[in-house]
């Protein structure tokens, strides 16, 4: 059996890389540099925490806590490129594939099982479950009823 296919199964029900891995290895480079122009110790410690972290990751095998850790650092990465790009003038943000909204795990869950209706008249949202057909919605605000399908 070749190194690769041991490694393959070796792999197989792990984590592997993602965008959280790939940060933290150029962290890690960055710091290693930096810790080796200065001869500094407290960055190449710094880098060493990093590169044992990235590691772990990798190695995981809880796949779903390392993928909302990763989740959590896109929403996070999302915001701050949100914010360079408002600063910067950049408008356009669904041309080049970017989205600003913060998609976690808990909101995937909340959109599949309600639909977000707003007041015609007051603007307020409202949740109702999906999959009821046409139903009369009313406002809790306002007091105002509309019909929609969920």
């Amino acid at each position: 059996m070749r190194f690769r296919d041991r490694f393959a199964r070796f792999m197989y029900g792990r984590y592997g890389f993602d965008d959280l891995g790939r940060f933290l290895m150029y962290i890690t480079l960055l710091l290693m540099i930096f810790s080796t122009v200065f001869a500094w110790r407290t960055p190449f410690y710094i880098c060493l925490v990093c590169f044992v972290l990235c590691y772990f990751r990798i190695f995981s095998k809880n796949i779903y806590k390392r993928g909302y850790e990763n989740d959590k650092f896109l929403c996070a990465k999302g915001k701050i490129l949100e914010a360079f790009r408002r600063a910067f003038g950049k408008k356009n943000n669904s041309a080049d594939g970017y989205r600003s909204g913060c998609n976690c795990y808990k909101g995937r869950v909340y959109d599949a099982e309600y639909k977000v209706f707003k007041c015609p008249e007051c603007r307020q949202k409202l949740r109702v479950p999906r999959g009821k057909g046409r139903i009369q919605i009313t406002c809790r605000r306002c007091g105002r009823e509309f019909i929609k399908k969920t």
